[in-house]
């Protein structure tokens, strides 16, 4: 009986181990799917970027309008027009955005950038806008300190907290944003 039994438990194994090993068809598939992910600069669904990825996150304006999204997507290489690019994919920025310097200095940076979206006076975007910017710089850089300029004019709002020199911190509320 006890033979059975242990001949039962071992052929259970046996099956179970060979539901379980990977077959050349399916690892060949994965490998095209990562390659062509590779290929397209563009993320897969359910799968993580490669070692050659950076991981970044973008900020823009949720659906509802009535607050902002934090977006993880990639970039082969984090650079200042990369993350505009991703910005302006992403709703945040217009197209033809440009960045014109990103001047870092220990945790604060000043981005100079060719332009910002006119909302025609509309307080929410406006607002919105300076904050998905801010937030963007700051956690993709690891910053504490951000200033915002326009062709080497700096951006100042009273809807957005800035210290005396125009530099402003993260912006912790932002799936929310009220306008006073």
């Amino acid at each position: 009986m006890k033979k059975t039994i242990l001949c039962m438990a071992a052929a259970l194994l046996a099956i179970s181990l060979a539901a379980c090993t990977p077959t050349t068809e399916k690892q060949a598939e994965t490998a095209a799917t990562a390659e062509s992910a590779a290929q397209g600069g563009q993320l897969v669904e359910g799968k993580v970027p490669g070692p050659e990825e950076v991981t970044i996150s973008v900020y823009s304006i949720n659906d509802d309008g009535t607050g902002l999204v934090q977006n993880m997507d990639s970039l082969e290489e984090l650079t200042e027009q990369g993350l505009v690019d991703k910005l302006i994919e992403y709703g945040t920025l217009d197209e033809g955005t440009t960045i014109i310097s990103f001047d870092k200095e220990g945790t604060s940076a000043v981005v100079n950038l060719s332009a910002i979206p006119d909302f025609d006076g509309d307080p929410f975007y406006t607002k919105a806008t300076l904050e998905a910017l801010i937030n963007t710089f700051i956690e993709n850089y690891e910053l504490e300190l951000v200033k915002l300029q326009v062709n080497g004019e700096d951006v100042t709002s009273d809807l957005i907290a800035a210290d005396e020199n125009g530099y402003s911190t993260y912006f912790n509320d932002y799936e929310e944003i009220t306008v006073e």
